[in-house]
C-alpha cells in the first residue's frame, strides 16, 4: 500500500489572500458576536473588581559593617571575627519577611475587608468610611480557615445584629465583647466621615486569616534597589484603601527599624549582663592575685624590692665591717694575752695604743705600765728586798691579774658579738642572693594581677560603653526619605486598557479560529495538496452553486460555475481525445458532489449537441431520479432484477435538455457488488455506447465500498470527485492507491465547491451577467 504524507502543510504554496479575505467576510457576524460578548464581560468584571491605589516610598538603608546579631555593640566592636557586612540585599529580605507584614497587618486592622451590596455585586468600601469598626481581642489558635464572613445590621443606635446565615442570627450591643472561632471580637459604631457620604445600612464584614492576608499583601509588595551602587529602596504597594495602605507600609518599615532597635537592645543587655557577670569573676580573680601578692610580701618580709635589696646589701656589708671590727679587737686581745702571758718577767710593760679596746681595760693597762715604769725608777734605787719594791710588785701582780681576767671578759663579749655579726652576715646575705628568685616570684604575681587590674578595667570601659550604646539604639536603620504616600486617582483596574483588550480579543478570536481552520485544518484546502498527493491530471475545478438546483449550467449561464464545467468539458477533450466514451465519476467519501459533477458534467456535453446518458450504479443509495424530481414505474433495479429485454423500457429524459437522458434506480440493492458484476452490465453498456455518445456513470464511493472496481474495465476513464474544505486528506490514500495500481485506463481529479473566486484566475469578469446584449448561439 503507498503511504502518502499526512502532513501536508497548506503553507508550501502562497497564502491566497483573497481566500483568506472570503472566510473572514464569510464568518463575518462571528466579530460583533465575540466583540459585544468580550466588552460586555469585560464590563461586568470591572464593575466586580475594587479600585486600588498606589501606595509608594523610598528608604536607604545603612550600609556598612555591623557588628554579629545586627548590632553596634562596643564590647565585640573590637573583634573582627564578630562583624558582618550590611548589604542591601540582606536587607531587602527581612523587610519581606513575612512576619513583619502580619505584625503591620495585625496592627493596623489590615485583615478585616467590609463590603456592602450594590445591586448584583458585593462591593468593597474603605474601612475608614464603614460606619462600623471591629477590634479582635484575641485570635483563636483553633482557627484555620482562610477567612470568616458574617453581616452586620444596625437596629437602633445601641444594637445590632450580626447574622453568620440563615439559621444563626444574634443581636447585639456595640463595644460588646462577643466570641467567635475567629477569637474575641467587639463592634464600635462610627461616625460618618463627611456629612455627604451615603448612608449604608448593612455591612458584610470578612475577617481574613492574617497568615492570608499577610501572604494576600507580599504579592502586591514590591521592593526596588535602582542600582547595585546605591542603598536607596523603592517601596511600592497596591491597596483598595490608601490610608490603610500608607499605614501598613509604614509600619512595615518602622516594624523593621523596631526589630533592628530590639535586637541592639537585647544584645546590649546581655552584653552588660555578660560583663557583670565576668566583672565579678575577674575581681574575686584581682582580689586572690593581690591577696597572694600581700602575703608573699609579709612571708618574705619585703615591702619593696629593690629597697630591700639594697638595705640587704648595705646591712651585709656593715655587718662584715663590724665583724672585721670585732675580730681586730679580738686579735689585740690576745695579742695582749699573749704578751702578758709569754712576758720573760712580769715587769714588761704594756703597749699603749692596745689600750684603746675598753675604758676598763685601758684604764688598768695605764696603771699597769705606770707601776712597771714607777718599779723600774725605784728599782735602781733601791733592794730587791725593799717593801716598797716589794709591794710594787705585788701591785703589778695584782693589776696584771685583773687584766687578764678583764680581757677574757672582753674577749668573751666580743666573740658573742662577733658571733651575732655572723649570723646576721649570714642572714643578710641569704636574703641578698634570695632576691632574684624573690623578685622573679613577685614579678609573676605582680603580672598576673596588673592582667587581671587590665582585664578589669576593660571590662569597666566596656561596660560603659555598652550602657551608651543602649542608650542610642534609637537610630533607625532604614532612614526614610520620602513617607508612604498614596496616588490621587486609581491605578487599578485600568479600565480603558481593560475594554481594549476585549475588544482586541473580541477581534482576534474569531481571526484566530478562521485561521486555524485554515492552517491546521486536516481536510483539502488546495489544489496543490492533491497535486502532492494524487498522481493524476486535474479536469478543473467547480466553484460553489449559487443557483438553486442540481443543475448548475445551462445554454444561457455565465456563473463561475458554469464556465468552470465548460472549461472541464475542454480540458476532457484535450486530455482523452475520442477515448471518453464511458465516463465513470466516484469519490472517496459520500457527499463529495459525485452526483452533482455527473449531472452537470452531462449537462454540458449536452449543450454542444452530445447525446449523454448518466446510469446511477450507486446502487446501494441512488439519487439522481431524486435530485431530478424523476418518477417513472421502471428503472435500473426492475432491469436487473427482471427480464427486461429492451434497454429502452428503463431510460428516463433528464428534463434539462433533450440530448441528456437517465438511468437510474428508484430501490436500494443490497447485493450491489455481485450484480454489477454480471453480463447483464456489460449488455448494458454496450447498448447504451450503439446510442449515445458519452455514458456517465455514477458509482458509490470508492474510498468505502469497491462496486467501482467491477466496473473498471467497461470504463474509459475514472474521474475522481474532490471538495475542497470536506474530503480529508487522510482519505486521499485509497484514491492515491487506485491511481498507483493503474485499475483504470485513464484517472482524473475534479475539485468541486472550489475557492476560486468569480474572475479570480479565468477571466469571468469580464462576463458580469450586467450586459443585456448577450444572447445564446446554438453551437
Amino acid at each position: 500500500m503507498r503511504k502518502i504524507n499526512k502532513e501536508v502543510n497548506s503553507n508550501e504554496e502562497p497564502i491566497n489572500i483573497k481566500l483568506v479575505l472570503r472566510t473572514i467576510l464569510k464568518s463575518w457576524y462571528l466579530f460583533p458576536i465575540f466583540i459585544l460578548l468580550f466588552c460586555g464581560g469585560a464590563y461586568i468584571y470591572v464593575k466586580t473588581l475594587t479600585p486600588e491605589y498606589l501606595i509608594s516610598s523610598t528608604i536607604i538603608i545603612k550600609e556598612g559593617e555591623r557588628n554579629n546579631n545586627v548590632t553596634e555593640n562596643a564590647i565585640i566592636s573590637d573583634l573582627e571575627n564578630m562583624k558582618s557586612t550590611i548589604t542591601v540585599e540582606n536587607e531587602l529580605e527581612k523587610l519581606k519577611s513575612k512576619s513583619l507584614l502580619m505584625e503591620a497587618i495585625i496592627k493596623n486592622k489590615g485583615f478585616i475587608n467590609y463590603y456592602v451590596d450594590d445591586e448584583f455585586f458585593k462591593k468593597k468600601i474603605d474601612p475608614f468610611e464603614s460606619p462600623i469598626d471591629i477590634t479582635v481581642d484575641s485570635f483563636s489558635k483553633s482557627f484555620l480557615s482562610a477567612s470568616e464572613t458574617f453581616e452586620i445590621q444596625p437596629v437602633s443606635e445601641t444594637k445590632f445584629v450580626l447574622i453568620l446565615d440563615e439559621d444563626q442570627k444574634k443581636e447585639f450591643e456595640f463595644d460588646q465583647k462577643i466570641k467567635m472561632s475567629f477569637g474575641e471580637i467587639s463592634i464600635q459604631k462610627r461616625p460618618a466621615s463627611n456629612d455627604f457620604a451615603p448612608e449604608i445600612d448593612n455591612v458584610i464584614v470578612e475577617l481574613v486569616n492574617p497568615q492570608v492576608a499577610a501572604e494576600n499583601y507580599s504579592k502586591v509588595f514590591e521592593f526596588e534597589n535602582p542600582s547595585i551602587k546605591s542603598s536607596t529602596l523603592y517601596i511600592r504597594m497596591l491597596d483598595s484603601s490608601p490610608e490603610m495602605g500608607k499605614q501598613i507600609m509604614s509600619s512595615v518599615i518602622d516594624g523593621y527599624n523596631q526589630r533592628i532597635i530590639n535586637q541592639k537592645n537585647e544584645t546590649a543587655l546581655k552584653t552588660i549582663n555578660f560583663i557583670n557577670e565576668r566583672l565579678g569573676i575577674v575581681k574575686e580573680d584581682l582580689e586572690e592575685f593581690e591577696k597572694s601578692g600581700e602575703d608573699f610580701k609579709t612571708r618574705n618580709n619585703i615591702t619593696d624590692i629593690s629597697m630591700n635589696s639594697k638595705i640587704y646589701l648595705e646591712s651585709t656589708a656593715e655587718t662584715r665591717k663590724q665583724v672585721a671590727e670585732v675580730s681586730g679587737k679580738i686579735d689585740i686581745l690576745e695579742s695582749i694575752e699573749f704578751n702578758m702571758n709569754n712576758q720573760s718577767g712580769n715587769y714588761d710593760l704594756i703597749p699603749g695604743g692596745l689600750a684603746d679596746l675598753d675604758p676598763s681595760l685601758s684604764g688598768l693597762l695605764t696603771k699597769y705600765n705606770e707601776l712597771q715604769r714607777e718599779r723600774q725608777r725605784i728599782i735602781r734605787i733601791v733592794q730587791p728586798s725593799n717593801p716598797q719594791l716589794l709591794s710594787l710588785n705585788d701591785q703589778i701582780v695584782n693589776i696584771k691579774s685583773n687584766i687578764l681576767a678583764n680581757i677574757s671578759s672582753i674577749k668573751s663579749n666580743l666573740l658573742i658579738n662577733k658571733r651575732n655579726y655572723e649570723a646576721a652576715l649570714n642572714e643578710s646575705s641569704y636574703k641578698a642572693q634570695s632576691i632574684p628568685g624573690i623578685e622573679r616570684e613577685l614579678v609573676e604575681i605582680n603580672r598576673n594581677t596588673g592582667l587581671k587590674q587590665e582585664q578589669y578595667q576593660y571590662l569597666l570601659r566596656k561596660r560603659d560603653e555598652a550602657v551608651l550604646a543602649l542608650e542610642i539604639t534609637g537610630v533607625s536603620s532604614a532612614q526614610m526619605v520620602d513617607p508612604p504616600i498614596a496616588s490621587l486617582k486609581p491605578v487599578k483596574p485600568n479600565k480603558l486598557m481593560i475594554m481594549a483588550a476585549a475588544f482586541g480579543l473580541g477581534l482576534c478570536l474569531p481571526l484566530g479560529l478562521i485561521f486555524a481552520k485554515y492552517f491546521f485544518t486536516s481536510k483539502v484546502t488546495s489544489k496543490r495538496v492533491i497535486e502532492k498527493t494524487l498522481n493524476a491530471q486535474i479536469l478543473g475545478e467547480i466553484a460553489k452553486n449559487e443557483q438553486k438546483g442540481v443543475i448548475a449550467i445551462s445554454p444561457k449561464s455565465i456563473s463561475p460555475a458554469a464556465e468552470q464545467l465548460r472549461m472541464i468539458r475542454s480540458n476532457l477533450k484535450f486530455q482523452t481525445g475520442d477515448d471518453n466514451k464511458v465516463i465513470m465519476v466516484s469519490s472517496s467519501m459520500s457527499g463529495e458532489g459525485k452526483t452533482f459533477f455527473c449531472l452537470n458534467l452531462a449537462t454540458t456535453l449536452s449543450i454542444v449537441d452530445k447525446k449523454v446518458v448518466v446510469v446511477d450504479f450507486d446502487l446501494r443509495r441512488p439519487s439522481i431520479f431524486k435530485s431530478l424530481n424523476i418518477k417513472t414505474k421502471l428503472s435500473l433495479f426492475d432491469y436487473l432484477n427482471q427480464d427486461i429485454k429492451d434497454v429502452r423500457e428503463i431510460i428516463s429524459p433528464s428534463g434539462v435538455n433533450d440530448n441528456m437522458d437517465i438511468i437510474g434506480s428508484n430501490k436500494s440493492i443490497e447485493n450491489a457488488s455481485e450484480i454489477i458484476s454480471t453480463e447483464k452490465i456489460v449488455k448494458l453498456i454496450d447498448s447504451l455506447k450503439k446510442s449515445y455518445d458519452h455514458i456517465i456513470i455514477d458509482t458509490s464511493p470508492i474510498g468505502l465500498v469497491a462496486d467501482a472496481y467491477s466496473l473498471s474495465k467497461i470504463a474509459d476513464l475514472m474521474v475522481f470527485v474532490v471538495r475542497m474544505n470536506y474530503t480529508r486528506i487522510d482519505n486521499l490514500e485509497s484514491l492515491a492507491e487506485i491511481i498507483d495500481k493503474k485499475i483504470f485506463k485513464q484517472n482524473f481529479v475534479v475539485l468541486n465547491d472550489s475557492n476560486k473566486y468569480f474572475g479570480s484566475k479565468f477571466g469571468y469578469g469580464y462576463y458580469s451577467g450586467k450586459d443585456k446584449d448577450v444572447v445564446s448561439v446554438r453551437a
